[in-house]
């Protein structure tokens, strides 16, 4: 028998009873069933493939929103820290007025602290200028 299920040497006598005419429509129809089932078989096979194409499709849509809706939240996220954080230059900028700030404090507080120790040195010097003066008084009043 071949694929088709059909035998490579019919009977071609009457014995049988069945006559040519009969035994090639029936061949036909056999054939014709055979095809039959493969064409649906074909057609079934071709639905379930488009149906697994849908459901590809579908998923790929799925992930595809995931995607922009993460890379939206990104972009958002790198809009933020553009507008958030200091650049360099600004940084730099901003750094310099206040170390020259910082060194004008430091300034004045060595005024601050040269003043102090002045005053400080006055007021010992003007201690002894006292002490001196009781001592003398102390000395010459006797």
């Amino acid at each position: 028998m071949d694929p088709n299920g059909i035998s490579p040497n019919p009977p071609m006598h009457r014995s049988d009873g069945v006559t040519l005419r009969e035994y090639i429509d029936r061949l036909l129809y056999e054939v014709d069933k055979r095809y039959e089932q493969r064409f649906s078989a074909q057609e079934a096979a071709t639905r379930a493939a488009l149906a697994s194409t849908q459901l590809a499709v579908d998923k790929a849509e799925v992930a595809a929103r995931e995607w922009q809706r993460n890379s939206n939240e990104w972009r958002g996220a790198m809009d933020d820290k553009d507008k958030l954080l200091l650049t360099r230059p600004e940084y730099n900028s901003d750094h310099k007025g206040v170390v020259s700030r910082l060194g004008a404090l430091e300034t004045l507080r060595d005024i601050a602290m040269g003043k102090a120790s002045q005053s400080a040195v006055v007021l010992a010097l003007l201690g002894s200028v006292i002490g001196i003066v009781i001592g003398l008084i102390g000395l010459f009043g006797k």
